[in-house]
């Protein structure tokens, strides 16, 4: 389960099909790989839905009435803190004269 600040990042791209007119209104999408910070949290039937500081949005008329977008929690994970400190670990840990001119990059 998601907390309200709880950090998390985007593992789905988004799809622009059926989202010109919201975007032609200034509608964004989360982008894959990216963080986000959770502002808000929304249990419907159909899932949990997730709104950001990073991602405000303005208020539009969905089928399902008036409100800013939200985006549904499966398309996201929770920060992995133990993992980013074993690479920084790892990273320390190499010879300087290996990681001389090295440059790490996200995919």
């Amino acid at each position: 389960m998601f907390s309200v600040d709880e950090k998390v990042v985007c593992i789905h791209t988004f799809s622009t099909e059926g989202r010109e007119i919201a975007r032609s209104f200034g509608e964004k999408d989360p982008i894959k790989g990216e963080m986000y910070t959770i502002r808000d949290i929304e249990s419907r039937e159909d899932g949990v839905y997730l709104r950001f500081h990073e991602l405000i949005n303005p208020r539009l008329n969905y089928i399902d009435g008036c409100h800013e977008a939200q985006f549904w929690s499966e398309r996201f994970r929770k920060l992995d803190y133990d993992f980013v400190e074993e690479v920084m670990a790892m990273i320390k840990e190499v010879p300087a004269e290996l990681s001389e001119g090295v440059v790490i990059t996200s995919s």
